[in-house]
């Protein structure tokens, strides 16, 4: 299932006190909510790692990503915020590691060793399990060379 990021969603991994904070911080500055802003540009990173596998296929709608990407995307834009607004959110080094295992999902998912959930009403199913490829100019057997089969 393809869905937004929502705010929703980032509240779940973090305090409200943190959120709070951010955007109070944000305001101060004359600044708007930098949690929406923040949530589209992971969202259009995220999307850019997901199109740079050729056998993914994209959901026509900008802001929608898979439902198992959401715990990477929450992990960086909980991350971006708290370097955004540094010493506002508290990190911590388990904060820091599922920042990094979200880097690695995206690398995995861009070069194609890590499947996502394809767009399509056909195609629900994970993308196409690696196959073997005939990479051959000429075909070595024909139909002589199969005893009747």
């Amino acid at each position: 299932m393809w869905r937004a990021l929502t705010e929703d969603d980032l509240f779940s991994a973090m305090h409200k006190a943190e959120i709070a904070a951010v955007r109070s911080k944000a305001l101060a500055d004359g600044q708007s909510d930098p949690v929406a802003e923040v949530i589209a540009q992971v969202t259009m990173m995220m999307r850019e790692a997901i199109r740079s596998c050729r056998d993914n296929r994209l959901h026509p709608e900008a802001a929608y990503l898979p439902e198992a990407a959401m715990l990477h995307a929450v992990a960086i834009v909980r991350h971006r915020l708290g370097t955004r607004f540094g010493g506002l959110i508290k990190g911590g080094e388990d904060r820091l590691e599922e920042y990094r295992r979200a880097n690695r999902y995206l690398d995995q998912v861009a070069s194609c060793a890590q499947a996502v959930e394809r767009y399509g009403a056909e195609e629900s199913a994970a993308a196409p399990q690696p196959a073997p490829r005939i990479t051959a100019r000429r075909r070595h057997y024909g139909r002589d060379d199969q005893d009747g089969i």
